[in-house]
Protein backbone atom coordinates (compact mmCIF):
# COMPACT_ATOMS: atom_id res chain seq x y z
CA UNK A 1 0.00 0.00 0.00
CA UNK A 2 2.48 2.27 1.18
CA UNK A 3 4.31 1.56 -2.19
CA UNK A 4 1.26 2.39 -4.28
CA UNK A 5 1.15 5.99 -2.64
CA UNK A 6 4.01 6.59 -3.29
CA UNK A 7 4.32 5.93 -6.75
CA UNK A 8 0.91 7.88 -7.70
CA UNK A 9 2.68 10.99 -5.08
CA UNK A 10 5.59 10.31 -7.45
CA UNK A 11 2.86 10.59 -10.50
CA UNK A 12 0.95 13.65 -9.28
CA UNK A 13 4.43 15.28 -8.55
CA UNK A 14 5.60 14.49 -12.41
CA UNK A 15 1.70 15.89 -13.69
CA UNK A 16 2.21 19.09 -11.96
CA UNK A 17 5.51 19.72 -12.90
CA UNK A 18 4.23 19.23 -16.81
CA UNK A 19 1.44 20.86 -16.44
CA UNK A 20 3.24 24.09 -14.70
CA UNK A 21 5.74 23.71 -17.84
CA UNK A 22 2.62 23.63 -20.13
CA UNK A 23 1.48 26.91 -18.40
CA UNK A 24 5.00 28.66 -18.33
CA UNK A 25 5.09 27.62 -21.96
CA UNK A 26 1.83 28.81 -23.39
CA UNK A 27 2.54 32.14 -21.38
CA UNK A 28 6.04 32.71 -23.07
CA UNK A 29 4.26 31.76 -26.75
CA UNK A 30 1.36 34.35 -26.20
CA UNK A 31 4.02 37.12 -25.08
CA UNK A 32 6.29 36.28 -28.16
CA UNK A 33 3.14 36.03 -30.65
CA UNK A 34 1.79 39.70 -29.13
CA UNK A 35 5.78 41.25 -30.02
CA UNK A 36 5.31 39.99 -33.22
CA UNK A 37 1.89 41.29 -34.09
CA UNK A 38 3.23 44.93 -35.65
CA UNK A 39 5.66 42.69 -37.47
CA UNK A 40 3.15 41.02 -39.08
CA UNK A 41 1.01 44.27 -39.59
CA UNK A 42 3.76 45.37 -41.65
CA UNK A 43 4.29 42.47 -43.83
CA UNK A 44 1.13 42.32 -44.56
CA UNK A 45 0.75 46.62 -45.77
CA UNK A 46 4.55 46.29 -47.60
CA UNK A 47 2.93 42.71 -49.72
CA UNK A 48 -0.10 44.77 -50.65
CA UNK A 49 1.02 48.02 -51.26
CA UNK A 50 4.08 46.88 -53.13
CA UNK A 51 1.70 44.33 -55.16
CA UNK A 52 -0.84 46.52 -56.15
CA UNK A 53 2.06 49.01 -56.97
CA UNK A 54 3.36 46.22 -58.94
CA UNK A 55 0.13 45.88 -61.19
CA UNK A 56 0.51 49.76 -62.65
CA UNK A 57 1.11 49.71 -65.90
CA UNK A 58 4.65 50.58 -67.43
CA UNK A 59 5.26 54.20 -68.36
CA UNK A 60 6.43 52.87 -71.90
CA UNK A 61 3.09 51.14 -72.37
CA UNK A 62 0.38 53.77 -71.34
CA UNK A 63 -1.18 54.16 -74.89
CA UNK A 64 -4.62 53.28 -75.71
CA UNK A 65 -3.60 51.06 -78.98
CA UNK A 66 -2.22 47.86 -78.91
CA UNK A 67 0.65 48.23 -77.23
CA UNK A 68 -0.88 48.33 -73.61
CA UNK A 69 -2.02 44.95 -74.11
CA UNK A 70 0.73 43.67 -76.27
CA UNK A 71 3.35 40.69 -74.55
CA UNK A 72 5.87 43.29 -73.69
CA UNK A 73 3.55 44.88 -71.41
CA UNK A 74 1.90 41.66 -69.96
CA UNK A 75 5.29 40.24 -69.10
CA UNK A 76 6.94 43.32 -67.58
CA UNK A 77 3.85 43.28 -65.05
CA UNK A 78 4.19 39.93 -64.44
CA UNK A 79 7.54 40.08 -63.85
CA UNK A 80 6.99 42.79 -60.94
CA UNK A 81 4.15 40.95 -59.86
CA UNK A 82 6.16 37.37 -59.57
CA UNK A 83 9.38 39.65 -58.07
CA UNK A 84 6.26 40.90 -55.15
CA UNK A 85 4.74 37.72 -54.63
CA UNK A 86 8.38 35.51 -54.39
CA UNK A 87 9.93 38.24 -52.25
CA UNK A 88 6.92 38.22 -49.25
CA UNK A 89 5.53 34.65 -49.34
CA UNK A 90 6.44 31.23 -48.59
CA UNK A 91 7.62 28.72 -51.78
CA UNK A 92 4.65 26.55 -53.32
CA UNK A 93 6.40 23.18 -52.56
CA UNK A 94 6.50 23.98 -49.02
CA UNK A 95 3.17 24.17 -47.87
CA UNK A 96 -0.67 22.68 -49.23
CA UNK A 97 -2.56 23.49 -52.37
CA UNK A 98 -5.54 26.06 -51.30
CA UNK A 99 -8.40 23.20 -50.63
CA UNK A 100 -6.36 20.91 -48.44
CA UNK A 101 -7.01 16.51 -48.17
CA UNK A 102 -10.00 17.72 -45.68
CA UNK A 103 -11.77 19.87 -48.23
CA UNK A 104 -10.79 22.91 -46.18
CA UNK A 105 -9.88 26.38 -47.80
CA UNK A 106 -6.91 27.86 -47.25
CA UNK A 107 -6.70 30.60 -50.10
CA UNK A 108 -4.07 30.92 -52.54
CA UNK A 109 -0.60 29.88 -52.36
CA UNK A 110 2.60 31.63 -54.17
CA UNK A 111 2.23 29.75 -57.13
CA UNK A 112 -1.74 29.78 -57.22
CA UNK A 113 -1.25 33.65 -56.75
CA UNK A 114 1.24 33.53 -59.43
CA UNK A 115 -1.39 31.82 -61.82
CA UNK A 116 -3.89 34.63 -60.92
CA UNK A 117 -2.16 37.41 -61.41
CA UNK A 118 0.06 36.12 -64.20
CA UNK A 119 -2.29 34.66 -66.92
CA UNK A 120 -4.84 37.24 -66.65
CA UNK A 121 -4.49 38.39 -70.63
CA UNK A 122 -5.26 41.70 -71.08
CA UNK A 123 -9.16 41.88 -72.92
CA UNK A 124 -9.69 45.92 -73.51
CA UNK A 125 -7.08 48.60 -74.77
CA UNK A 126 -6.40 50.41 -71.47
CA UNK A 127 -3.84 51.41 -68.70
CA UNK A 128 -3.55 51.77 -65.09
CA UNK A 129 -1.42 54.79 -63.69
CA UNK A 130 -1.48 55.15 -60.29
CA UNK A 131 -2.76 53.35 -57.42
CA UNK A 132 -2.37 54.87 -53.46
CA UNK A 133 -3.43 52.47 -51.06
CA UNK A 134 -4.39 53.54 -47.29
CA UNK A 135 -2.48 52.06 -44.19
CA UNK A 136 -4.59 54.27 -42.06
CA UNK A 137 -7.43 52.05 -43.05
CA UNK A 138 -5.97 48.54 -42.23
CA UNK A 139 -6.77 47.73 -38.70
CA UNK A 140 -6.00 44.02 -38.65
CA UNK A 141 -7.12 41.03 -36.64
CA UNK A 142 -4.31 39.01 -35.86
CA UNK A 143 -4.45 35.77 -34.35
CA UNK A 144 -2.52 32.48 -33.78
CA UNK A 145 -3.63 29.57 -35.91
CA UNK A 146 -0.99 27.31 -34.94
CA UNK A 147 2.36 26.33 -34.37
CA UNK A 148 4.53 29.43 -36.19
CA UNK A 149 1.07 29.87 -37.93
CA UNK A 150 -1.33 33.36 -37.94
CA UNK A 151 -4.05 34.62 -39.44
CA UNK A 152 -4.41 38.54 -40.34
CA UNK A 153 -7.86 39.64 -41.12
CA UNK A 154 -7.39 43.30 -42.33
CA UNK A 155 -9.33 45.64 -45.16
CA UNK A 156 -7.44 48.52 -46.88
CA UNK A 157 -9.21 51.55 -48.51
CA UNK A 158 -7.64 52.48 -52.52
CA UNK A 159 -7.91 54.63 -54.95
CA UNK A 160 -6.68 54.74 -58.47
CA UNK A 161 -6.13 56.40 -61.82
CA UNK A 162 -6.63 54.97 -65.19
CA UNK A 163 -7.56 55.02 -69.09
CA UNK A 164 -9.97 53.22 -71.11
CA UNK A 165 -10.38 49.32 -69.63
CA UNK A 166 -7.73 47.73 -68.36
CA UNK A 167 -7.70 44.74 -65.83
CA UNK A 168 -6.59 45.87 -61.65
CA UNK A 169 -5.05 43.69 -59.97
CA UNK A 170 -6.16 43.59 -56.54
CA UNK A 171 -4.29 41.23 -54.30
CA UNK A 172 -5.69 37.50 -55.33
CA UNK A 173 -8.11 38.36 -57.84
CA UNK A 174 -7.98 40.99 -61.18
CA UNK A 175 -11.24 43.17 -61.74
CA UNK A 176 -12.06 44.26 -65.33
CA UNK A 177 -12.28 48.39 -64.99
CA UNK A 178 -14.76 49.90 -67.72
CA UNK A 179 -14.40 53.70 -68.46
CA UNK A 180 -18.59 53.29 -69.87
CA UNK A 181 -21.28 50.85 -70.09
CA UNK A 182 -21.04 48.53 -72.91
CA UNK A 183 -23.04 49.11 -75.48
CA UNK A 184 -22.13 48.77 -79.34
CA UNK A 185 -21.32 52.78 -79.84
CA UNK A 186 -18.36 52.23 -76.86
CA UNK A 187 -15.72 54.44 -78.01
CA UNK A 188 -12.00 54.03 -75.92
CA UNK A 189 -10.86 57.97 -75.19
CA UNK A 190 -8.34 58.91 -72.92
CA UNK A 191 -11.02 60.48 -70.37
CA UNK A 192 -8.79 60.13 -66.86
CA UNK A 193 -10.82 57.71 -65.10
CA UNK A 194 -10.72 57.78 -60.65
CA UNK A 195 -11.74 54.62 -58.73
CA UNK A 196 -11.89 54.07 -55.57
CA UNK A 197 -12.59 51.34 -53.09
CA UNK A 198 -11.96 48.44 -50.58
CA UNK A 199 -10.08 45.38 -50.52
CA UNK A 200 -11.19 42.48 -47.11
CA UNK A 201 -7.98 40.20 -47.17
CA UNK A 202 -7.43 36.71 -44.59
CA UNK A 203 -3.38 36.35 -45.12
CA UNK A 204 -2.32 33.18 -43.43
CA UNK A 205 0.95 33.84 -41.90
CA UNK A 206 3.87 31.34 -41.35
CA UNK A 207 7.57 31.39 -39.42
CA UNK A 208 10.29 29.20 -40.96
CA UNK A 209 13.47 29.68 -40.01
CA UNK A 210 12.74 32.85 -37.55
CA UNK A 211 11.25 35.09 -40.36
CA UNK A 212 7.44 35.54 -40.92
CA UNK A 213 5.94 35.07 -44.65
CA UNK A 214 2.85 34.86 -45.47
CA UNK A 215 1.89 31.25 -46.76
CA UNK A 216 -1.58 31.97 -48.35
CA UNK A 217 -3.66 34.78 -49.45
CA UNK A 218 -7.39 35.22 -50.27
CA UNK A 219 -10.10 37.92 -51.10
CA UNK A 220 -13.52 38.30 -48.65
CA UNK A 221 -14.73 40.95 -49.77
CA UNK A 222 -14.20 44.41 -52.35
CA UNK A 223 -15.59 46.88 -53.76
CA UNK A 224 -15.05 48.81 -56.70
CA UNK A 225 -16.32 52.58 -57.58
CA UNK A 226 -15.42 54.48 -60.56
CA UNK A 227 -15.72 58.23 -61.28
CA UNK A 228 -15.41 59.53 -64.67
CA UNK A 229 -13.64 62.77 -65.63
CA UNK A 230 -13.64 64.66 -68.54
CA UNK A 231 -10.63 66.39 -70.24
CA UNK A 232 -11.27 69.67 -68.35
CA UNK A 233 -10.83 67.29 -65.27
CA UNK A 234 -15.04 67.81 -64.44
CA UNK A 235 -16.56 64.72 -62.56
CA UNK A 236 -18.93 62.73 -64.62
CA UNK A 237 -21.32 60.59 -62.93
CA UNK A 238 -20.15 57.75 -61.32
CA UNK A 239 -21.04 54.34 -61.52
CA UNK A 240 -20.65 51.15 -59.56
CA UNK A 241 -18.35 48.47 -61.50
CA UNK A 242 -19.96 45.56 -60.43
CA UNK A 243 -23.27 47.02 -61.90
CA UNK A 244 -21.39 47.50 -64.83
CA UNK A 245 -19.98 44.50 -65.29
CA UNK A 246 -23.35 42.97 -65.03
CA UNK A 247 -25.13 45.01 -67.82
CA UNK A 248 -21.53 43.77 -69.82
CA UNK A 249 -22.56 39.93 -69.22
CA UNK A 250 -25.90 40.76 -70.69
CA UNK A 251 -27.68 41.39 -66.73
CA UNK A 252 -26.72 37.20 -65.72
Amino acid sequence: MKRFLKRMNRGLVLGAILLIALIIYIVADTRSFSKAKPELKDLADTFVCELMDAGVTPEAYRTLDAACCSDACVNEIKANMQEVINKHMTPADSVENNTSMYGYYYGKNQAELLDIHCDTAPQYYGYVTEVNVNLRSGKPDISKSGVDLAKVLVQYDFDAKYVGNPYFHLPALDVPLRNSYANESHKYTDEVMKASGYVYLELTMKKTDGTWRIAYVDWLDYNLMSENSDSNGNLLPEYDMETDTELMMGGY
